[in-house]
């Protein structure tokens, strides 16, 4: 339902949430940020495949990490250039609320920071013009309702993936859910 960016520097101030792709970097610091509704969801998920589509490549694809608060704005600028500066969407200035050019580590305040201490998922290297999947399921087991996932990479080489509003419909994120009955 929603999709953006974060990135430390001077982009971060900038709402990032109508562009065509999402980053993750290591510098300058970038995370990615996918918010799902599974409010319709009402038999337990046993299995939740999320597939990206790589347009830059990286030998770390970065991994994925529940964030527990989804109230974050998705945006309405694209983040090409400093006009998209102090939007409405999600930015790096409100995670990284001890300003010290870091998420995950100990300090920050903001309920948007991702909780580093349960990695999902690996995507490990990605190549442009691939899709990647993984099973993010031990994420989404809180029942119905609407989940967040951030991802991050600790590479200075970023990985791209293409975001819900990129033009070629085929690239754009998927979850893709099985489900099964209550045990």
């Amino acid at each position: 339902m929603a999709d953006t960016y974060i990135e430390a520097g001077t982009e971060a101030t900038w709402d990032h949430g109508v562009s065509d792709h999402v980053d993750v970097d290591l510098s300058p610091f970038g995370a990615a940020y996918l918010k799902f509704d599974l409010r319709g969801v009402t038999m337990p998920i046993t299995r939740a495949l999320l597939t990206l589509h790589c347009t830059n490549p990286s030998v770390d694809g970065g991994t994925v990490y529940p964030v527990t608060d989804s109230s974050w704005v998705e945006g309405v600028k694209n983040g090409l250039d400093s006009g998209s500066a102090n939007g409405p969407g999600l930015k790096w200035t409100e995670v990284d609320t001890n300003r010290d050019g870091k998420v995950c580590a100990g300090g920050d305040t903001s309920p948007y920071v991702p909780d580093c201490a349960r990695p999902i998922a690996a995507l490990g290297r990605v190549a442009s013009g691939q899709d990647t999947t993984v099973d993010v399921a031990a994420a989404l087991q809180a029942g119905p309702g609407v989940y967040t996932l951030a991802i991050k990479n600790n590479n200075s080489d970023g990985a791209t993936y293409a975001s819900r509003q990129h033009p070629t419909v085929a690239w754009r994120p998927r979850l893709q859910l099985q489900v099964g009955p209550w045990q």
